[in-house]
């Protein structure tokens, strides 16, 4: 996939994603990496590579700590990347610093610990950076965001929060970005500002690790901050840099999980628009709010869908097909114009077409498709 950016830069060649993926998750109560956590079948990290390439970016960098390196499945979920570790987690901006390593003759900030793990280097000429934990990210809010970014130097992709507490706050003057301060640094009238920080970053490449470099742990928590290269960049005024903010239109796109509520409430968002778009495609369910849907599942249209049914795996449902009430099926080839009866547990299995299954009837086989 090939997209062009309005000023006619390639993205697959000239744009890189890095992917901030070393979070612990303490919060997740988890022995597993955080951003290994599924939604709706498919793992935070696996979503938010997705989009990615969904906006025509083919060159990607995952960061992870040092002890996420011997988890065999993070490292088989990311392996298509170039995947860079930091050694010593000292806040966000020494995470983006540890993917200097990827990215050829490209000096790393002098804080940082960070290595090249796996994977090839390359060069590009701008980077996207965004957080591994936000699942609910789509590669069309990212192309809006590029294509208005490209002639700034720098951008960042904000949103209004009702409820901004967490989040960090949005300085803007005029049309341009001043500052982004963090929830634990921001005054009192600061912390009444509900345009905040998604985490999302376009930036010219040079220009990133420059900036990173003259970060300094300034601020309650003594860690390296990537907001902070917004008021470094605001204070390089011989550069004349352009820095901006792109507003993003829903809030529930950047949803980052912290903790497993956010992980059933980035899970909602996913399934609705998952059966929102079968719906469009000429689905009908049965209580739709009911039904669950892993997102690699393929329904054909004029079917029907029982309330409770679960469809998992790589399950696909010919047109016309009737599955009922309380079924699951899993990676299950359901051919057209077939009636799956109430209660019904499929696994493996293929329907020709026009068959009709009994209910709470129960098949397995060994092997899926």
């Amino acid at each position: 996939m090939s997209i062009q950016l309005k000023a006619g830069i390639n993205r697959a060649s000239m744009v890189a994603g890095i992917v901030l993926g070393a979070g612990k998750g303490t919060r997740m109560k988890s022995l597993m990496p955080k951003v290994l956590h599924q939604v709706a079948g498919q793992t935070m990290v696996s979503r938010v590579l997705g989009a990615l390439r969904e906006a025509g970016i083919e060159k990607t960098v995952v960061v992870i700590n040092k002890d996420q390196t011997n988890d065999h499945n993070l490292i088989q979920e990311i392996k298509r990347s170039t995947v860079c570790v930091q050694n010593e987690q000292r806040g966000t901006a020494d995470a983006v610093a540890s993917s200097a390593a990827a990215f050829f003759s490209m000096p790393a900030p002098h804080y940082s610990s960070g290595k090249l793990y796996l994977g090839e280097i390359f060069s590009s000429d701008y980077v996207v950076i965004c957080a591994g934990d936000t699942p609910c990210l789509r590669g069309e809010s990212l192309n809006k965001f590029i294509d208005s970014s490209i002639d700034s130097d720098l951008s960042v992709l904000a949103m209004h929060q009702e409820n901004p507490f967490g989040y960090g706050r949005l300085l803007t003057r005029d049309q341009s970005l001043v500052a982004i301060v963090e929830e634990k640094d921001c005054d009192f009238e600061q912390r009444k500002i509900n345009l905040v920080n998604t985490g999302i970053y376009f930036i010219k490449t040079n220009l990133l690790f420059s900036l990173l470099d003259r970060v300094q742990p300034k601020n309650s928590q003594g860690e390296y901050y990537l907001t902070d290269i917004i008021k470094i960049a605001q204070n390089a005024s011989e550069e004349n840099l352009k820095i901006s903010w792109w507003l993003a239109d829903k809030a529930d796109e950047f949803i980052g999980v912290n903790d497993r509520c956010q992980l059933a409430q980035a899970e909602e968002i996913i399934l609705h628009r998952v059966k929102r778009k079968h719906m469009e495609n000429g689905v009908t369910f049965h209580l739709p709010d009911t039904v669950y849907i892993e997102g690699e599942v393929d329904i054909g249209r004029d079917c029907e869908i029982g309330s409770g049914t679960v469809l998992l795996g790589k399950t696909q449902i010919g047109t016309g097909s009737c599955i009922g009430h309380q079924v699951i099926l899993r990676d299950v080839l359901v051919g057209s114009n077939c009636v799956v009866g109430d209660g019904s547990l499929l696994e493996g299995i293929t329907l020709e077409e026009g068959v009709t299954i009994p209910p709470k009837t129960y098949k397995k086989m060994s092997k899926g498709i």
